[in-house]
């Protein structure tokens, strides 16, 4: 996410230094390396936009307002001229260092158009060749028909060299979003990529001020820093080839989604080892993520042997701190503890060790949403039987020590799954927190399950059979098959229901659970998947969640005076 904050923020400094327009100097039309391309899937795709947004608000009249609101301005006429089923499109490239934009839409007739359009754009001066002038209240555009299409531009030089069909340089963005921009970074000539970083360095190093009381060796950590995210930011230009944003909005599946793409050159793979989601093979724990849960949470990501060896380094210094920090504890008074302790940081480590080796991590999670809380943990790992061989060394022990965990070994067996239990007082885990008791209950109950290359941790009372759901659903492929490299979803409603129950609670929270409670299909998702050259993020929310938001949203502009 670092990369695509970064490239945004440079593509934006080259844009504003180059978008005067150019004057004669293209050789080539300014649509053969687009820069910049934003797609808009089509006015017929926005009244049905505009419809699914007033059922969601039970305003059935929205789109006929909608509808009469350009009636109004096109004097009654509507979009004459225009084709509403196809998309619209602008493209920006440059030509030496000047940046030019064309924009295009379909038409059957631009003059019936731009007649519709004169309350807003004003009269068309004919120009002669097809071209027509308008003046906007900020600058003057030159339009031209050619085939079923009005191209659009700022200088008239733009409009030589069309294609009769500029929908195929969308790269079929209108057909994946209703809105969406691509910025396509190596398209940006390489003297104003260096200008753009140059440009943030000078404003860095004026913001770069020694605060007060800051010693000067924490101001030239500071410098450096600095000097280090430009770095990071210029490597960015040199390895990032497209950045897209988009947003969808599904009108049979009910949902809106926000996508951020970030695609990397050809180069920066190979230099890489391959994608930066490598395909890994199905994980075998991913029936954690439980349906109905408050939050559940998948990932399974592969990664080359030579990554898994660079663990080796980190997870020694995690070791060692590990047991600095327990030889240090003065809580721990029992050094038959200590000893448990530090063994159990050896084998967990270990176990670390050998399953990174594997090249492939996979885990998944789920919270409920009532209390007492229910949370399942999966992991897949190396060697499940020599885990469990650690967990239970260290469990045996422990039942010599005054105040250990009551253990119960070999609690239960299911699914090719051994189970281990133990459970203490929940005011001995978290002190002096009532809270804590409040979402756990009286006792802090823990599950251990292993299988043969799996180790799962269940917390609360209903531990063992959350566990045992997680297996059943793992077990099935049609539960986990279609799940991306990573997928976290939240439900809004159990979440604000949750927070409700607590001391001192804001009132708006049991009303907005109620609320999305009573709309159901209240969750949040974001997921991670691959994406051409590289990875996509995606942010969808579902049918309750968007009816509550619109609903709100409505609430507030009565309240502001604003018509809905």
């Amino acid at each position: 996410m670092n990369r695509l904050v970064a490239g945004l923020v440079c593509a934006g400094l080259v844009w504003s230094a180059a978008v005067a327009p150019a004057q004669n100097q293209a050789e080539d039309s300014v649509l053969a390396r687009p820069a910049l391309v934003v797609a808009f899937s089509g006015y017929d795709a926005l009244k049905s936009d505009v419809a699914m947004l007033g059922e969601l608000t039970n305003n059935p009249n929205l789109l006929r307002s909608f509808e009469g609101t350009i009636a109004m301005l096109t004097h009654q006429q509507g979009l004459a001229g225009l084709d509403s089923g196809r998309p619209w499109g602008l493209l920006g490239a440059f030509t030496g260092t000047q940046a030019q934009a064309v924009a295009f839409v379909p038409v059957t007739d631009v003059s019936h158009l731009l007649d519709a359009l004169e309350g807003v754009v004003g009269t068309p001066e004919d120009l002669g060749n097809g071209i027509q002038r308008i003046e906007t209240p900020n600058i003057a555009l030159f339009v031209k028909q050619q085939g079923s299409w009005a191209y659009i531009a700022q200088a008239m030089e733009a409009l030589e060299g069309l294609p009769e069909d500029p929908s195929p340089l969308l790269a079929g963005l209108h057909q994946d979003y209703d809105l969406a921009v691509r910025l396509s970074v190596q398209n940006i000539p390489q003297n104003l990529r260096d200008q753009a970083i140059d440009q943030l360095r000078n404003v860095a190093r004026l913001a770069t001020v020694r605060q007060s009381g800051q010693t000067e060796q924490e101001f030239r950590q500071q410098q450096q820093n600095v000097e280090m995210q430009l770095a990071a930011l210029s490597l960015v230009l040199e390895q990032v080839d497209h950045v897209t944003l988009g947003l969808l909005v599904d009108g049979k599946a009910r949902k809106l989604a926000i996508d951020v793409g970030l695609e990397f050159t050809e180069a920066a793979v190979q230099q890489a080892g391959g994608a930066p989601l490598a395909t890994a093979p199905a994980s075998l724990v991913a029936g954690a993520m439980l349906p109905g849960a408050l939050g559940a949470l998948h990932l399974n990501v592969a990664g080359p042997a030579e990554q898994a060896a660079g663990l080796a380094a980190p997870l020694q210094t995690l070791r060692t701190e590990w047991l600095e920090n327990i030889e240090q504890d003065t809580t721990i008074h029992d050094p038959r503890l200590k000893a448990l302790l530090k063994q159990l940081v050896i084998d967990l480590t270990d176990e670390m060790q050998a399953t990174a080796a594997r090249g492939q991590f996979a885990l998944a999670a789920s919270v409920s949403g009532q209390t007492p809380l229910g949370v399942v943990v999966g992991v897949q790992v190396a060697d499940g039987a020599r885990f469990e061989a650690a967990i239970k060394r260290f469990m045996e022990g422990g039942k010599q020590i005054p105040g250990f965990p009551a253990v119960k070994l070999d609690a239960a067996e299911y699914n090719g799954a051994r189970f281990h239990t133990l459970s203490l007082p929940t005011a001995e885990v978290f002190p002096n927190d009532e809270s804590a008791k409040k979402l756990l209950g009286p006792t802090f109950d823990a599950t251990l399950a292993f299988g043969p290359q799996t180790a799962y941790l269940a917390i609360g009372p209903k531990g063992v059979e959350l566990v045992k759901q997680a297996l059943d659903r793992s077990s099935k492929t049609e539960a986990v098959a279609e799940l991306p490299p990573f997928k976290a979803s939240i439900s809004l409603g159990q979440l604000a229901g949750l927070l409700s129950q607590q001391p001192n609670s804001n009132p708006m929270l049991a009303m907005m659970a109620l609320q999305l409670g009573n709309a159901g299909q209240d969750h949040l998702h974001l997921t991670i998947a691959p994406y051409g050259r590289g990875v996509r993020y995606r942010l969808e929310a579902e049918e309750g969640l968007l009816r509550v938001l619109a609903s709100w949203g409505g609430i507030f502009a009565a309240q502001r005076g604003a018509p809905q």
